[in-house]
């Protein structure tokens, strides 16, 4: 093989410049390249083996020739909702921040720009209704779906006889040196995918109509006008563009379409080589939206060499940025391992988004499971218990959330608040798809016209398999609290169709039982294919056992997992209003408690028998301590119970945890009990602890 990348041989021998020039003219026969489905979690060279050929799903939109075979098929928008625990968190957010915003924060409010009065013509809009539109489709809520209706419309009746929509013009934005120009495409990407979502809810016609006709308009331009042309951050996120692209080139087949895939590529940050090219400053939340471009590029060549920078990148990111609760840090530009650097709310919301888009192209198991751990720990330790706010930047290792400066890259006054617009707005806009994105793409439709569990909670999926029967599952769990999951089929007895289900590389001696047969031990870190008649009423019993696991981090510290949940130690959390209103107040939180303790050496060493595992019911919101204001029942559902021993040499650096001492350290101090819960629990926590012998 040539060492030139343009002369690599690809699908079907044809070399890998022939086949991107072919696929742009469709010329190409699809290409029988793709991943394997349950690949092992976590290896460090994955098998990315010829496995599926070109076998599609015949009842959702997959991806059609020349780009590579879907390996899961995401299902439409409104398909899996909500239950349990699950339901509450999204009802939550439709009562409070997500369904009000508009009705108290003006810069998405009626005077918005893409509503066509005088205000924002920017990302915070689109923002707020690409996480708006979503949750009112998951739960059903018409209230909702009404307000993201408005923008939709509005988009439709801003069309140009050139293809073009949107704002034009320039406007102010907030705290930027100069003004922002409407026609910029970033923002556009954003719109983009709300008008998918909408399309996916409502088969609405016109999306694909407004669509073609915008990406005609972007072949005409983006030569001219490339991507960086109004603003640096169309060509960091012009991923977002491609995926667009290509979603509507599943579903129309215009050959067109991937001309302009290979144009938004070559004007794209070169995301794949960038840690060796420019291993400097990176902004996280592109950093975010980036992880997912190689991927689909991936998609459009079918050329496992575009496919690899992805993990490549995760790796990068984890071992010279990585942060115990999943991501990197990036306060906002990366910062290193240290757990008391933060990460944006965006970062965290939109590296969700990019793992929810790559499951479907390469169905590597590790993004879900990165993905369940994002979920599970840092979202909801971003985010407000009571629905009316978050912080702008969250730390591992947080023991005070007040007013002043600290070594952020970035630095605002109340960077660490929990509330409505501190810090910097575009998280206030974009938390909002977390929770119901999440949602939609816990469950996959298959090549084989199967489904496929990628991720686990309490939900009910309604789809079409088989023949094309519709049918319905529902996931009773409460999961991540608990270790079993329980899937009631609902739908005619005798129908035949695969149930795919990612079992945990966590979950050694995991187990699979079908109601009246024996019990199947699958293997961790793969996926379990259930290939049967079903009866109405049949039940799929698994049990993931959880044991805590530990791993070294910043200065050879350690922490501790359970499940995908991370474990952190709480302290006593006291709130002070600073600002705001009763709803969408700015908070303070403190904590007069001691927190510089270590984990024993031996319990690290052998933790299976140093941790005493407890759980209880899970109250109304679980995602909070005991203390935080609000009417639900809350606390943690979970705790574990260890020994720990104070650590002299670590003390406070003003009001946070000062640097941590490496690790092992002596401890002069003698054991005493503490309890750990889960990190989303917590605002007040330390999730890094010093190895003490």
């Amino acid at each position: 093989m040539s060492d030139d990348p343009g002369h690599s041989s690809g699908p079907n021998g044809i070399t890998r410049r022939s086949f991107v020039e072919k696929a742009a003219t469709g010329a190409v026969a699809a290409s029988a390249l793709s991943l394997v489905p349950g690949q092992v979690a976590g290896s460090p060279k994955p098998d990315r083996r010829l496995a599926i050929g070109s076998a599609r799903n015949t009842h959702y939109p997959s991806n059609r020739a020349p780009l590579a075979p879907s390996v899961y098929v995401p299902l439409p928008l409104g398909a899996v909702r909500p239950a349990g625990w699950l339901d509450r968190q999204l009802r939550g957010w439709a009562e409070g921040m997500t369904g009000r915003l508009d009705e108290v924060w003006p810069d998405v409010g009626p005077d918005n720009g893409w509503l066509g009065g005088p205000g924002d013509i920017w990302e915070r809009g689109p923002y707020w209704v690409d996480g708006l539109l979503p949750l009112g489709h998951v739960l059903q809520d018409q209230r909702l779906i009404d307000k993201a209706n408005v923008w939709v419309e509005a988009a439709m009746d801003s069309r140009k006889p050139s293809g073009y929509f949107g704002p034009v013009g320039e406007r102010p934005q907030p705290r930027s040196t100069r003004p922002v120009p409407g026609e910029d495409w970033w923002p556009h990407m954003i719109m983009l995918k709300v008008l998918q979502n909408h399309y996916e809810a409502t088969s609405d016609g016109r999306v694909l109509d407004l669509m073609t006709e915008y990406f005609r308009f972007q072949l005409r331009e983006l030569p001219s006008r490339p991507l960086g042309h109004y603003t640096w951050w169309g060509k960091q996120r012009g991923g977002e563009n491609l995926a667009s692209v290509h979603w509507l080139y599943n579903r129309t087949g215009d050959a067109f379409l991937l001309d302009l895939g290979q144009i938004l590529h070559a004007q794209t940050e070169r995301w794949a080589t960038r840690p060796t090219e420019d291993p400097g400053r990176w902004h996280v939340v592109n950093t975010a939206m980036g992880i997912k471009q190689p991927g689909l590029w991936y998609a459009q060549t079918g050329f496992a060499e575009d496919w690899e920078p992805v993990d490549r990148l995760i790796d990068w990111l984890m071992t010279n940025h990585g942060q115990p609760q999943g991501i990197w840090s990036g306060d906002e530009e990366l910062h290193g391992t240290d757990p008391r650097q933060g990460v944006e709310t965006c970062a965290i919301v939109e590296y969700m988004f990019s793992l929810e888009s790559l499951l479907p192209i390469g169905g590597d198991l590790r993004h879900a499971e990165i993905l369940e751990k994002l979920a599970y720990n840092a979202l909801p330790a971003a985010l407000s218990p009571r629905f009316g706010g978050r912080h702008y930047y969250q730390r591992p290792n947080q023991v005070a959330c007040t007013l002043g400066k600290r070594s952020f890259t970035v630095r605002h006054e109340d960077d660490t608040l929990i509330g409505l617009v501190t810090g910097y707005g575009c998280c206030t806009a974009n938390l909002h798809q977390g929770w119901p994105k999440y949602v939609q793409h816990m469950w996959f439709a298959t090549p084989d016209d199967g489904l496929a569990a990628l991720v686990y909670g309490p939900c009910e999926v309604t789809a079409r398999v088989g023949d094309g029967t519709e049918i319905r599952i529902v996931e009773e769990t409460e999961y991540p609290f608990e270790e079993k999951v329980r899937l009631k089929y609902h739908g005619p007895s005798g129908l035949r169709f695969p149930l795919h289900l990612r079992i945990p590389s966590w979950a050694g001696n995991s187990t699979v039982r079908v109601t009246g047969e024996s019990v199947t031990i699958p293997v961790a870190g793969t996926i379990h294919r259930m290939y049967r008649l079903w009866n109405d009423g049949d039940v799929v019993e698994l049990e993931f056992p959880m044991t805590v696991r530990a791993s070294r981090g910043h200065e050879n510290s350690v922490s501790l997992e359970l499940g995908p949940l991370l474990l952190a130690l709480p302290r006593q959390e006291e709130w002070r209003q600073v600002g705001g209103g009763e709803a969408f107040g700015d908070w303070e939180i403190r904590t007069a408690e001691p927190w510089n303790y270590g984990i024993r050496q031996e319990d690290v060493e052998a933790p299976e028998g140093g941790f005493e595992i407890r759980r209880g019911d899970v109250p109304e919101q679980p995602w909070a301590s005991g203390t935080a204001p609000g009417t639900l029942s809350a606390g943690p559902p979970l705790q574990v119970g260890c020994v720990a021993r104070r650590v002299d040499e670590w003390q406070p650096y003003g009001v946070d945890t000062g640097p941590m001492p490496w690790s092992p350290i002596r401890s002069g101090h003698p054991d005493e009990p503490i309890i750990l819960v889960p990190y989303g629990s917590t605002k007040i926590r330390i999730s890094e602890f010093p190895v003490v012998i």
